[in-house]
């Protein structure tokens, strides 16, 4: 290196023009350096400051706008386990609303129906608590003026869908479906005159978009299905009631009613009986037990006044009847009721409190119910006896 003498500015000016020649005279290129990145640092902090300040107030707006929205709870459903409650809504958007009970997280699956139609409906959970069966359907006024055309017939769908990520699991033409006791397997109802057919199938969540096997070929227009613990018998209704031996495939019309599609029904755990209630023919409802060897229902007991069949549950252990009893005009407050089989009379559990839709707990000990209280809708907890509630949590404004 060349060795350098005189004072020390001379020295440091020499210094410069050996390692960076051409700089001498000006500010070190590395301290230029370190304002540019302080100037750009400050900028980049202002501009998260006013972005902030100016998005925020606009996020959580929108925020209360969409939780403010009010929305249209129209049925409510357990998992097995007992630890999800699942909850479907048609407005202001389709989906189902999924509450977890053990952690309170909730979240929501959009659902798309026909243009201007029905669903999610007739929900339930799969054997291992994973998957949704729901179904879509055009609104109920187009399927009746147009039963015969082919484009609103394939619009019927039933489908499956991941009860965590959202993901479509089935999706098939059909009117409504029931889980089969193996839990990657359901029943649906289809009553299409294309290719296929009308009747019960079973299809397979391995093969989503299959149609499946046709189990029986009888297919009235409309029909809910409830298959049996076992597998081997299923009970449909449409215009009249129907009991399918799926091992020996023939069936029988069990009764004829004005509404039989509404008439609640429950299996006995070892698939020796089923229960229903009776109400389409006056007051007080009815109800039956059925054994799938035995020519005629008996009836094993009676409800109270103004139910209305659609809106009845039995208990799993088929001992007691929940119902939902609508108060008189003009403000027809709803309240929940209960009656043992076998007993005359019943009881109100959460009499005018405006509990519209129910579910049993798998254990039969507790009764989830969707409840108007106000402008608001929440969702409550029932001991199985009635004797006491608890509010679960807050769903927002109810529709009018």
């Amino acid at each position: 290196m060349t060795r350098h003498s005189g004072d020390l500015e001379s020295v440091r000016r020499q210094l410069r023009r050996e390692i960076a020649p051409g700089t001498e005279g000006r500010p070190s290129i590395r301290c230029a350096t370190k304002a540019v990145l302080w100037v750009s640092a400050l900028v980049l902090v202002v501009a998260l400051v006013l972005g902030a300040v100016y998005l925020a107030p606009r996020v959580l707006r929108s925020r209360r706008d969409e939780s403010s929205q009010p929305y249209h709870y129209r049925e409510i459903v357990w998992s097995p386990n007992g630890r999800l409650l699942a909850i479907g809504t048609d407005r202001p958007s389709h989906g189902i609303l999924v509450i977890d009970r053990k952690s309170g997280r909730r979240h929501f699956l959009p659902v798309q129906p026909p243009p201007g139609g029905d669903g999610p409906i007739w929900l339930s959970f799969s054997a291992d608590n994973r998957t949704l069966l729901y179904s879509v359907w055009p609104s109920l006024e187009r399927m009746i003026d147009a039963m015969g055309e082919p484009g609103l017939r394939g619009s019927n769908r039933v489908q499956a869908i991941d009860a965590r990520s959202g993901k479509i699991a089935l999706n098939v033409e059909g009117v409504v479906g029931a889980w089969a006791p193996k839990g990657d397997r359901l029943y649906y109802s289809r009553y299409s005159s294309g290719p296929g057919g009308q009747g019960l199938y079973l299809a397979s969540l391995k093969t989503p978009n299959d149609r499946g096997t046709r189990v029986s070929t009888h297919g009235p227009s409309y029909q809910l299905i409830y298959p049996s613990p076992n597998g081997r018998y299923c009970v449909f209704t449409a215009e009249a009631a129907y009991l399918a031996d799926l091992q020996t495939h023939t069936m029988k019309v069990l009764w004829t009613t004005q509404s039989p599609m509404f008439v609640p029904i429950r299996w006995s755990r070892d698939s020796s009986r089923f229960v229903y209630l009776d109400s389409s023919f006056g007051w007080p409802g009815k109800i039956y037990e059925v054994r799938p060897d035995a020519p005629n229902p008996t009836k094993i007991g009676e409800v109270g006044y103004d139910v209305s069949g659609f809106s009845a549950q039995f208990s799993p252990d088929l001992r007691v009847v929940a119902y939902v009893m609508e108060g008189a005009r003009p403000a027809r407050v709803r309240s929940l009721c209960l009656v043992t089989v076998g007993q005359t009379g019943s009881r109100a559990v959460a009499k005018g409190k405006g509990v519209h839709h129910f579910t049993w707990s798998p254990s039969g000990d507790e009764i989830a119910g969707i409840r108007r209280r106000g402008s608001r809708e929440e969702v409550w907890i029932y001991t199985g006896d009635g004797r006491s509630g608890k509010k679960l949590c807050d769903l927002g404004p109810a529709t009018k």
